[in-house]
């Protein structure tokens, strides 16, 4: 059996100073959304006793599905591999990247390089899609992450990353690997606003029609949520969870920080996957088991 937990959108704290000059940019529209909102959404120690409950699981693998900096600025990334390096082995943590990630222009190449153990492939040289072999499934990486102009985060997922990734998936079945697509923003039609949503939703959604998956994990809507798409043979789980870092807030119908823990297995040449939902509960002191469901067969 193959363990695998789930978390995203980390918004990791605190935020660091930030020069005039780092300000002159896309990042002056964050800096005045975090100081008025998100810093009152964000809690470092939520983050801390989540990752304690995890580490209790006896997990063999995380998936972290982007969003560990908040402005891309270059001491977030050096912050946020020092808390990588405390969570555990970098072959035992994948990671790709969220809009946040790739705030400005700079902030892909800053991610490749600062967490370059954690989204290598096993077999090539290949960044994005990726594959890495645990066990019985293949974890396979997409980046959406990307820079966009203010006010904006949307992801974008091309016909070159397509055509890789149909590859990938080719040769992960035939390797009888359970399949685990990893990627920032939903690839599902209307559940994020114009503003958010995933550019080549359709061309990612064709791939899957025609391959297949197993398991579609992402973030960025800090909500926990399940929806399915099209395979070949069957419709495909598409799991979001919440921000791992966040506080309740009512208004924005957010909930508490969560993580998702998928037990893997395969018996009698049939797949089985159990699909478990960890959070706080009204004390927000503790961590409890929210929900627990078969997903496969």
């Amino acid at each position: 059996m193959f363990r695998l937990a789930h978390i995203s959108d980390i918004h990791l704290l605190p935020l660091p100073s930030i020069s005039l000059k780092q300000l002159i940019s896309k990042r002056i529209m964050g800096y005045l959304n975090w100081q008025f909102d998100r810093k009152n959404i964000h809690n470092q120690d939520m983050l801390r006793t989540l990752l304690q409950d995890i580490k209790q699981k006896n997990t063999n693998h995380l998936a972290i599905t982007g969003d560990l900096v908040n402005l891309a600025l270059p001491s977030e990334f050096e912050a946020a591999t020092k808390w990588l390096k405390q969570l555990g082995e970098a072959n035992e943590i994948s990671i790709v990247f969220g809009n946040h990630d790739c705030y400005v222009e700079s902030g892909y190449r800053r991610a490749c390089e600062s967490w370059k153990n954690y989204i290598g492939d096993d077999r090539s040289d290949e960044i994005f899609p990726f594959v890495r072999y645990r066990k019985n499934s293949a974890l396979i990486g997409v980046n959406s992450g990307v820079s966009t102009p203010p006010f904006m985060a949307t992801g974008v997922f091309d016909k070159r990353q397509a055509e890789h990734l149909k590859k990938i998936l080719e040769t992960a079945k035939q390797n009888h690997k359970f399949r685990i697509i990893m990627i920032h923003h939903p690839p599902v039609e209307g559940v994020t606003s114009l503003t958010k949503k995933l550019h080549g939703q359709n061309i990612f959604r064709s791939v899957i029609e025609i391959l297949g998956a197993e398991l579609i994990l992402h973030g960025h809507t800090h909500v926990n949520s399940l929806n399915w798409i099209e395979g070949p043979e069957r419709t495909v789980p598409v799991i979001g969870v919440a921000s791992a870092s966040q506080r309740p807030i009512r208004e924005h119908n957010l909930r508490a920080a969560t993580y998702n823990l998928f037990d893997i297995d395969r018996q009698s040449e049939e797949w089985h996957c159990r699909y478990q939902t960890f959070g706080y509960h009204h004390s927000f002191s503790s961590v409890r088991k929210i929900s627990d469901q078969l997903l496969l067969p």
